[in-house]
């Protein structure tokens, strides 16, 4: 604001001094104008009073250089005659002066005239009596009398402009001088606004530093969670003794880094980071559970969350990360380990970004891992495919709805040992709330035994299934649960039954009495 009055003011004082200026020079050009017709009157005159006395002188002697000098001065009346009649062109009242003026000059000229006309004639008697009329001094009186009023009139004129012109010269001496007052009264202001402003600055200033302090020294003082912050791009700007403790890097090594020192070489190359740092931007928040890495390169399962941080027009200045170490975490590790390790059954728990959290001897048996080598990493390593698509809730569902759908039903899946080889698991989901939010609990049986049997009974079935349908009677297999496996096409004719609906049912269904007690033997014997 200050700024904007000081360029107005400027430019006020400056158009009133250019006023000041022109009314100066115009002033002055008035002034050698009145000048030149005061000149030229004047000079009007003296040619009159030049012609009278050249013809009177003329009249006295009959001399011819009396006669000339009349001629000249004859030829400056009408000179100058021409001169102020150009000169006074532009003030009508002047030109209203003028046919009288002019007219007095004429009477005179004419006068004289015929006075040299009588005198070349040698009538001088005639000439002394038409002077004696006074008619010349008549003509000559008047003429003096209009050349005054022209004079006056021209002096008044010029005396009007005058006062014009120190008018706007005051007018012009006084916006400068306001001007110059107020410039002076809004610099006062402004340095005084702005005094004040540098003060309140400074006093933010060192209160922000004092509460950066206080909050780093609270942070520093937090050792079991790390508290960072990241810029943009991911690169480390703030690093806490917690920080240091978890992962093995002093604030001097860590700062300036990409949090991507952290991951482990194949998740950099897939673009684990930025993807962490997209979701997060995108979501407004970003947690999960994985293994990572220290600087000695041991691994570590960190819970991480991030944070983004955006100024008040909602641009991104960076992210606010918090992890902590969950690789020995007493308190699962007493409440679970004696549980998963009585367990006939591979035991793996997993969180709901599909990491391993927890395992029993059982798993490591039947999936050949170390328990060091599974806890932190993806459940996709020991079952690729299907578990974590069952497992994990997608964005329409959440994670107990889909756990839901699984509990109290075996999943059959495939496990991949750490060699590469796949054999047939079954799969028992639980739920399990914890403080780190719901896990998933899942037992794992090998049924390679059982698939074995299946894929014998079904080449028994191949075997035999020619010989059963040109049976003519109806052919029906049973086992010793008292379960129909087999069948031909006599039976589903002779019992109405499609042989989808009598597979796998109770031999009861179709003979209700007698035939279950004869086939299936006894807790006494074989």
């Amino acid at each position: 604001m200050a700024f904007v009055a000081a360029v107005v003011i400027l430019i006020v004082v400056g158009i009133f001094s250019y006023r000041g200026i022109v009314a100066s020079s115009e002033s002055v050009q008035w002034v050698r104008h009145t000048h030149e017709v005061l000149d030229g009157l004047q000079e009007l005159q003296l040619a009159m009073e030049g012609m009278e006395s050249a013809n009177r002188g003329y009249l006295l002697t009959e001399e011819d250089t009396y006669l000339e000098s009349y001629r000249d001065n004859s030829r400056r009346v009408a000179q100058y005659q021409t001169v102020i009649r150009r000169l006074t062109g532009d003030n009508p009242e002047q030109q209203r002066q003028l046919p009288l003026l002019d007219s007095l000059v004429a009477q005179k000229t004419l006068f004289l005239d015929r006075l040299v006309r009588l005198r070349q004639g040698h009538d001088l008697a005639t000439a002394a009596a038409q002077v004696g009329t006074g008619t010349g001094r008549r003509i000559m009186t008047e003429f003096h009398v209009a050349a005054r009023q022209f004079q006056e009139a021209e002096l008044k004129l010029l005396a009007a402009r005058s006062d014009e012109a120190r008018l706007r010269v005051a007018q012009s001496k006084a916006v400068l001088i306001l001007g110059t007052v107020l410039g002076l009264v809004i610099t006062a202001v402004a340095g005084l606004s702005v005094h004040r402003d540098v003060s309140r600055r400074r006093q933010a200033e060192a209160a922000r530093r004092e509460s950066d302090e206080a909050y780093r020294m609270l942070v520093d003082g937090v050792q079991d969670y790390a508290i960072i912050m990241l810029d943009p791009e991911g690169s480390i700007v703030t690093w806490n003794t917690g920080a240091e403790r978890i992962t093995g890097y002093s604030a001097r090594d860590a700062i300036g880094k990409d949090f991507s020192c952290f991951f482990f070489v194949d998740e950099i190359q897939r673009g684990a980071p930025g993807e962490i740092l997209r979701l997060a931007t995108a979501r407004g928040h970003y947690e999960d559970q994985a293994m990572r890495r220290r600087k000695d390169g041991s691994r570590f399962l960190a819970n991480t969350h991030l944070t983004p941080v955006r100024d008040s027009a909602g641009r991104l200045r960076g992210f606010s990360g918090i992890f902590r170490d969950l690789t020995e975490t007493k308190a699962s590790g007493a409440k679970y380990r004696g549980l998963l390790e009585a367990a006939p059954d591979a035991i793996v728990v997993v969180n709901q970004s599909g990491a391993i959290v927890l395992l029993n001897l059982q798993a490591e048996k039947q999936f050949g891992y170390r328990r060091d080598e599974l806890v932190g990493a993806q459940v996709t390593s020991i079952i690729p495919e299907g578990f974590a698509e069952r497992l994990i809730a997608d964005g329409t569902r959440t994670a107990s709805e889909a756990l839901a759908q699984q509990i109290g039903t075996g999943i059959e899946l495939i496990g991949q040992r750490k060699d590469g080889s796949v054999f047939p698991i079954e799969i028992m989901l639980s739920p399990l709330e914890s403080p780190d939010g719901v896990l998933v609990t899942a037992a794992i049986r090998n049924i390679s035994v059982r698939k074995t049997a299946e894929m014998h009974l079904a080449q028994m079935e191949g075997k035999y299934r020619g010989l059963l349908e040109a049976a003519p009677d109806a052919m029906v297999v049973v086992n010793q649960d008292g379960e129909i496996v087999l069948l031909n096409v006599q039976a589903e004719k002779q019992f109405g039954y499609r042989r989808d609906e009598l597979l796998g049912q109770k031999v009861t269904n179709i003979i209700p009495e007698g035939f279950a007690e004869r086939l299936i033997a006894d807790d006494l014997r074989s």
